[in-house]
């Protein structure tokens, strides 16, 4: 018999320090815990500084932080996943 293992992570979340979000990663962090989440990326628009911080303090809240950055392009926007710079455009 296999095992099968569910992960709940939400892989696109903004914080303030985007242009169309508020909210700080402590109350991100917070509100994932909350609702079940096991992981969460903060992929915040062409930013990298908040991600990694909330990846830093995911632990204390019980996740695990993947950082990322939701970056602009000529055509479109892209999330980069598992990254610790800012990738080129």
């Amino acid at each position: 018999m296999s095992e099968t293992l569910t992960i709940r992570v939400d892989p696109h979340v903004h914080s303030e320090a985007s242009y169309d979000a508020s909210d700080p990663v402590e109350l991100i962090l917070e509100q994932s815990a909350e609702i079940g989440l096991d992981a969460v990326v903060v992929t915040d628009h062409d930013v990298l500084h908040e991600s990694i911080r909330a990846a830093e303090l995911a632990p204390e809240y019980g996740l695990v932080g993947i950082p990322g950055v939701e970056v602009s392009t000529a055509d479109g926007h892209l999330l980069a996943i598992g990254v610790d710079e800012m990738p080129p455009r």
